[in-house]
């Protein structure tokens, strides 16, 4: 193996340190040797005032050398300065040791800044791999008033030479006057205690001085030992939404510890929580926990079982990173940015540093809350990364939580949620199947269709305003095939147009005098699906509407309006037109680069983007669905029938077609 060359710098540091060390030891020797007499007279009078008296018959000699020998200490950056001050407040007393202290500290903080300056690029090169990181974590600081800050704060952590941290403020490019006024305030506070120190000794006040010896030692060493993070602490980045999004953490302790008691009490009791689980005590963390996700409470459902020590990492949509709150609340739930349906390099690397660091790692691959109630589509990108992982995986099968908590609904529901675990490919390189025979096998595990499952058990749902929000999801009338039309109320639906009603009762069934109205939700929900697949084929088609186009706000306070246009869906994809900050301005996004359209129901249509989210706030809220709903059409229409890169999910299920009968 090749010896490592030595670069200039480290040469200079190495030599500097040859050179200073033996001269401070040497001058505490000499002294020592020098003061002989004085000293043996202290200890044998049990009084420091021989020394004293040795020291000022020297005269300026004495305060001159001892600064010169502080400044020394400074430049080596390996010996505590404070030792050598307290000998200077013992032998000089408070006044001329307090002002060689001084000088010292300003001679040698301009000889620094001038010799540091004139090395300027090679200063990293002289680091210690701790002193690199220090270096590091503050050059990542952007704000210069936490620089400043943070850089007065390291000239009390136990362990730094006040040499570095005055190297890191010129490293920093501070101004001399700034800098020598910094490094000398922040030298100025650690000489009060030393002062302190000495003058107890000076009094005779000696058990005093072994206590605040002592005491100093003690706070030394726990300090000392404790470094990194007080480090750590000082130059942590300030915690914005960036920070949150960059970065991720595992599951913290006390998250974990609320959600058992939130899962297995509350949760069993208000929503009759059942489990199949595993015995998970016996597993080997990492692993993927992969579950669907048909409703919000599905991450408390997969994880509750998982137990102390796999607290997991989880793929989480930066969309909500874009509100400081929530986003300090997933980084602690140890979530891991992920833009959804758009490529993110930053994610997956994140994902194997977790696998590597021995955690498990949480996902939902359909990226988003069903609609309807039944697994939505899954890309072909999902079995690429866990391949890539190539970890065991737990299957999650929520069934029941849709009707708990719909995605159209403002409130939960009492009702019922089944989960299931199921453990697979443990001790199996997951290489060795095929992409799509993978993606089968995640399709086949976690697919679910509540309404399916509702006939089979009929649970009774209780809850307030049952219907309301449905008019978000379901815009499309059976009866008189009008759009938005539709109205809901408690558990009403009524269509203003041809009054038809509609009513939703408690096991999620519709009853109505008219034989057009489809039973269930998903029913309704795929006829309009089925209605959009047909209107696409006109070579023609197109949707228009008006809009506010807004973007994650910069002080973390959600989304931020930032134009106004209009969005145009044809079968080439859908095109912004209007304003951003009061500049014309348009934004294509291509349909074969998009499996789908995300949609809040009721809020906005949202694109992953640019390493943002484009949101758009459509003038007819109750239009989000349907621009869904057609996206995905013209996509299918888009493919042909080719797979390429996108699975849909086939459905076997004969009553899972509805189509009014004057269609």
């Amino acid at each position: 193996m090749a010896k490592k060359k030595l670069t200039k710098a480290r040469k200079i540091k190495i030599i500097a340190t040859a050179i200073f060390l033996p001269i401070i030891f040497g001058s505490l020797i000499a002294a020592a040797i020098l003061f002989k007499d004085p000293i043996l007279e202290s200890i044998d009078l049990k009084s420091i005032e021989p020394i004293q008296t040795a020291f000022k018959d020297l005269g300026l000699l004495g305060p001159v050398v001892t600064a010169l020998l502080l400044v020394v200490t400074m430049l080596s950056f390996v010996v505590p300065v404070s030792f050598i001050q307290a000998v200077s407040f013992i032998v000089f007393g408070n006044l001329v040791g307090f002002l060689t202290c001084l000088a010292a500290i300003i001679n040698g903080n301009t000889i620094l800044y001038l010799g540091i300056n004139k090395l300027n690029k090679t200063l990293d090169a002289t680091y210690t791999e701790e002193e690199k990181a220090i270096n590091q974590k503050l050059n990542q600081l952007n704000d210069s008033k936490r620089v400043t800050f943070s850089i007065f704060l390291l000239y009390f952590v136990p362990g730094i030479s006040v040499g570095l941290v005055a190297s890191l403020a010129i490293g920093a490019k501070f101004k001399y006057p700034k800098y020598i006024f910094l490094s000398t305030l922040g030298n100025i506070i650690n000489l009060i205690y030393v002062m302190l120190f000495g003058l107890t000794i000076t009094k005779d006040q000696l058990l005093l001085a072994l206590i605040l010896a002592i005491v100093y030692l003690v706070i030394f060493a726990i300090l000392f030992i404790f470094r990194k993070k007080i480090i750590n602490s000082i130059l942590r980045p300030k915690r914005d939404n960036e920070f949150y999004r960059n970065n991720f953490r595992r599951m913290k302790v006390l998250y974990y510890m609320l959600l058992i008691p939130v899962v297995k009490i509350f949760f069993a009791l208000r929503y009759k929580f059942k489990v199949k689980k595993l015995n998970f005590k016996k597993l080997k963390a990492p692993f993927v926990v992969m579950f669907n996700h048909p409703s919000p409470l599905d991450v408390a459902y997969s994880y509750a079982e998982l137990g102390f020590k796999n607290r997991p990492a989880s793929l989480v949509a930066s969309y909500y990173y874009t509100d400081k709150k929530l986003a300090k609340f997933f980084y602690g739930l140890g979530g891991i940015s992920k833009h959804l349906y758009a490529p993110d390099l930053g994610a997956i690397k994140k994902s194997l540093k977790a696998v590597r660091n021995g955690w498990p790692i949480g996902m939902a691959p359909e990226g988003r809350l069903s609609a309807y109630g039944c697994l939505e589509t899954i890309t072909d990108a999902t079995p690429k990364l866990l391949k890539k992982l190539n970890i065991p995986i737990v299957f999650v099968n929520i069934k029941g939580a849709y009707l708990t908590k719909p995605k159209w609904a403002h409130n939960f529901r009492r009702g019922r949620v089944d989960v299931t675990y199921e453990l697979m490919y443990e001790n199996f390189d997951l290489n060795q199947l095929s992409d799509q025979e993978l993606l089968d096998v995640i399709i086949q595990k976690l697919d679910y269709d509540d309404f399916a499952w509702q006939e089979e058990n009929k649970v009774y749902y209780k809850g307030k305003k049952f219907a309301n929000g449905l008019e978000n999801i379901l815009y499309h009338c059976p009866v008189c095939n009008s759009e938005f039309t539709l109205e809901a109320k408690d558990h009403e639906i009524t269509c203003t147009k041809c009054k038809v009603k509609v009513h939703l009762d408690n096991y999620y069934q519709f009853t109505s005098d008219n034989p057009l109205i489809p039973k269930n939700i998903r029913d309704w929900y795929l006829l309009q699906k089925d209605l959009a697949s047909k209107k696409v084929k006109d070579p023609n088609f197109k949707m228009e509407s008006n809009t506010v186009f807004k973007l994650p706000d910069p002080k973390g306070n959600g989304f931020s309006s930032v134009g106004e246009g209009k969005v145009v869906l044809d079968h080439s994809g859908l095109k912004y037109q209007g304003t951003k900050d009061g500049k014309p301005f348009e934004k294509f996004f291509e349909l074969h680069s998009y499996p789908v359209i995300l949609f809040g129901a009721g809020v906005d249509i949202e694109f992953y983007s640019d390493n943002t989210i484009y949101f758009f706030e459509l003038e007819n809220l109750k239009e989000c669905a349907k621009y869904s709903i057609y996206w995905e059409a013209l996509y299918n229409d888009y493919l042909g029938g080719k797979n390429n890169g996108w699975k849909t999910i086939a459905r076997k299920r004969n009553d899972w077609k509805t189509v009014s009968p004057n269609q």
